[in-house]
């Protein structure tokens, strides 16, 4: 079966036994801080359920979609169906990207100009940009290395990976999105925790360091800080400043925006 068959066989499940009950938009923990808070959980599924079963754009299906912290609630015994609405969320954005629907925010890693590859650019060097974003001879392996959807946002995720795996000397290291870990580093400064990826603590233990910037620019949350702390690598980035700058202003400065509006911190922060 081909990813595009299961895809389409996923959508006929789901608008086969979808009945638009909408409890898993009302059990939805983000959607109450979203545009479409003030409309019935029910008439937000039935319009998700429209643009399943038509392709026509409507507000509530992609707000539903693009909000989902894949925080997993709505997979737990929710839906009366047995459907996963998580997945059909990942669908939804699929759609939405690959017809050039989604907002300039949400990107595929792999278009050259994308705001995870500009991120990426100001965060390490020229020789370390080159060395995650071009590819690699194709060989056999044991084993496959998975960063996950946004590590472009953390490159030092990749290269600490790549940094194990030479000093081990085989591609056995396996690892996750580690992206979702900087909603919860981004609340460190409020509550007086400290959260560090496990990658880093098995590359410290092995004596290999590299900073997680990423997260040192989400604490910070200043756009003329952040620029001025990356500005060698900014020089020697292959993209201008004036872009580079656009996405670093729409990625880490939501974050200044008072947790008290929420409202305001879901739109503007979901760059995913």
């Amino acid at each position: 079966m081909t990813i595009l068959s299961h895809i389409e066989k996923e959508k006929q499940q789901f608008l086969e036994n979808c009945i638009q009950c909408g409890l898993c938009a009302e059990a939805c923990p983000i959607l109450p801080y979203t545009d479409i808070s003030k409309i019935d959980p029910a008439d937000v599924q039935a319009r998700v359920f429209d643009f399943v079963e038509n392709g026509v754009p409507n507000q509530e299906a992609y707000i539903k979609a693009f909000a989902c912290m894949e925080c997993f609630k709505c997979t737990t015994d929710i839906c009366p169906q047995d459907l996963n609405p998580m997945l059909v969320n990942e669908l939804i954005k699929g759609d939405y990207i690959s017809k050039g629907l989604a907002d300039k925010a949400y990107g595929d890693a792999m278009q050259t100009d994308s705001v995870h590859r500009v991120l990426a650019s100001v965060q390490v060097s020229a020789s370390d940009y080159r060395r995650i974003t071009e590819p690699s001879i194709k060989k056999r392996t044991r084993y496959v290395f998975f960063p996950g959807c946004n590590v472009y946002f953390q490159p030092e995720k990749i290269l600490l990976a790549l940094d194990i795996m030479d000093a081990i000397g085989d591609e056995r290291l396996v690892a996750i999105c580690h992206y979702c870990g900087q909603s919860f580093a981004a609340e460190e400064q409020r509550f007086g925790f400290s959260v560090i990826n496990y990658i880093q603590l098995v590359a410290e233990a092995m004596g290999i360091e590299r900073e997680d910037k990423f997260k040192r620019y989400t604490l910070w949350g200043n756009l003329d800080r952040i620029v001025k702390d990356a500005d060698a690598y900014i020089l020697e980035s292959p993209f201008d400043k004036a872009r580079i700058v656009e996405v670093v202003q729409a990625v880490f400065t939501p974050r200044l925006v008072r947790r008290s509006n929420r409202r305001e911190v879901v739109n503007e922060s979901f760059i995913r």
